[in-house]
């Protein structure tokens, strides 16, 4: 049976920190991985103007950027702080 160190708060939040990051960065990754396969495979999809005149393409494409943002938030949001009481937090 092989030693492993306690389980300290600070290896726990970055754990934590790194799944929720991962999580986050493939739903990003599904939206952008639409956006080229809809350019790749239905370009014509792309022409289609649903709102105001402009097509969908560049509502994608901000969307896109929106959702990153977005993301960004919900990161800033829901990721856990390391606590700096514990001695090795500060290095």
């Amino acid at each position: 049976m092989a030693f492993s160190p306690p389980d300290t708060s600070a290896a726990y939040t970055q754990r934590y920190n790194s799944k929720l990051g991962l999580r986050l960065f493939f739903v990003y990754l599904a939206l952008y991985a639409a956006f080229v396969l809809i350019n790749a495979f239905e370009p014509s999809w792309m022409e289609w103007r649903p709102w105001g005149g402009v097509n969908l393409a560049l509502l994608y494409g901000f969307g896109l950027i929106l959702a990153a943002i977005a993301l960004a938030f919900v990161y800033g949001f829901l990721a856990k702080v390391a606590s700096t009481d514990h001695p090795e937090a500060s290095r």
